[in-house]
């Protein structure tokens, strides 16, 4: 996973801004989905009950305090958790 974004580099902003992403209970809903798998931004959408803008502005959350990385394949946009990662590269030890 790439570890690149947009945090600062003052360690306390970049605490305070991984903070402020998952106070919100909508985001912590998503971390959980993707947790299990990779989605896509109407997956999310669509089990959480939400519109696309709400979605597109959650996911802009995440991916900002580098909670989830976005990946395109074939045209295709998939949203992963850095626990996800952290669970593929385990199972590869």
């Amino acid at each position: 996973m790439k570890r690149e974004g947009k945090l600062n580099i003052n360690p306390t902003q970049d605490h305070e801004a991984s903070l402020m992403a998952l106070q919100n209970p909508t985001r912590r809903q998503i971390l959980d989905m993707l947790a299990r798998y990779p989605m896509g931004a109407d997956d999310i959408r669509e089990e959480l009950k939400i519109d696309a803008m709400q979605t597109k502005f959650h996911l802009s959350m995440l991916e900002s305090s580098l909670s989830i990385e976005k990946r395109t394949k074939d045209n295709i946009v998939l949203y992963i958790s850095f626990l996800q990662e952290v669970k593929y590269m385990l199972k590869m030890l």
